[in-house]
């Protein structure tokens, strides 16, 4: 699909807050359109959402895929309670919405969440939610800081993370909906091993990836999925932060040292069963929970 030149944006609900102050909106952002393809216009920007729009009429399953995907991320944190876990660092979080995980371990005793983004947008829009939640202060299980994925020491030194987050007990390490959105030039399989290596024994590392792998391209239907998910993924080209998608082996390159929880690999639909080969349509993405040895 060929887009066109980029609309203004349209302002969302109080967008007069919404926008920090020398914050440009040139251009969407793949944090806000995923927002926008669950549905979400409340904290969206028309460019956002035409992109949303594109990315739709392109692969009409996206806005399944994109709640799929989140239905994944919802098990996966449940899994980390169960095991014990209490504190997590979402990297990428984009917008909070949508079974946002500070929701989720809200009623796990100590259990806190540090969401970080490189996005100035995303961090402001992220706490005015989370103050619009309380009347005025956040919740005291959740902080928010600015950090760069690619940078670790801005997230795991950060201010929150370390008056927040015990590094010497296991951690959770959210990065779902983020490594597509990393080139193949920034080596993110050694991004993610620094980060383990950093992660007390028995922490968890949470990943996905959108991918074609596990499709029959030998049937037509897949073919033309496999075909539209590469259309879809190209919509991305005119944000800051293009997609790539990935095959399997890569995406295993990433998990390479973790023990894998589930029975290893699988696609976002059918995790933790790894051999449920059909939820590769319904997913066009894979999903991994790895605890660090």
């Amino acid at each position: 699909m060929t887009t066109t030149s980029q609309p203004q944006a349209s302002e969302p609900q109080n967008a007069a807050l919404w926008q920090p102050a020398q914050q440009d909106l040139d251009r969407p952002a793949s944090s806000r359109v995923q927002e926008a393809l669950l549905g979400g216009d409340a904290h969206t920007w028309a460019l956002d959402r035409i992109l949303a729009e594109q990315i739709t009429a392109a692969l009409r399953r996206a806005p399944a895929i994109t709640a799929t995907h989140r239905k994944f991320r919802t098990r996966a944190i449940d899994t980390a309670l169960t095991h014990g876990l209490r504190q997590f660092i979402d990297i990428g979080t984009g917008i909070p919405t949508h079974q946002p995980i500070h929701e989720l371990i809200a009623d796990h005793g100590a259990a806190h969440v540090v969401y970080v983004d490189n996005d100035p947008l995303a961090v402001h829009g992220t706490r005015l939610i989370l103050d619009d939640v309380t009347g005025g202060e956040p919740p005291s299980h959740v902080d928010v800081q600015i950090g760069d994925f690619f940078y670790p020491a801005t997230i795991l030194g950060g201010s929150q993370v370390s008056e927040s987050i015990d590094l010497r007990e296991p951690v959770c390490l959210v990065l779902t909906g983020l490594l597509e959105y990393c080139p193949n030039w920034r080596d993110p399989a050694a991004v993610v091993e620094h980060y383990r290596t950093q992660l007390a024994p028995g922490s968890f590392i949470i990943l996905t990836h959108p991918t074609v792998d596990g499709l029959d391209l030998g049937d037509a239907r897949h073919a033309q999925l496999a075909s539209d998910a590469h259309r879809a993924a190209a919509c991305y080209d005119v944000t800051a932060t293009p997609m790539v998608l990935r095959g399997r082996a890569e995406f295993e390159s990433l998990t390479a040292e973790l023990d894998l929880v589930g029975g290893g690999v699988a696609y976002t639909a059918s995790w933790p069963d790894p051999g449920d080969v059909r939820a590769a349509a319904d997913s066009l993405c894979l999903a991994a929970v790895g605890v660090v040895p």
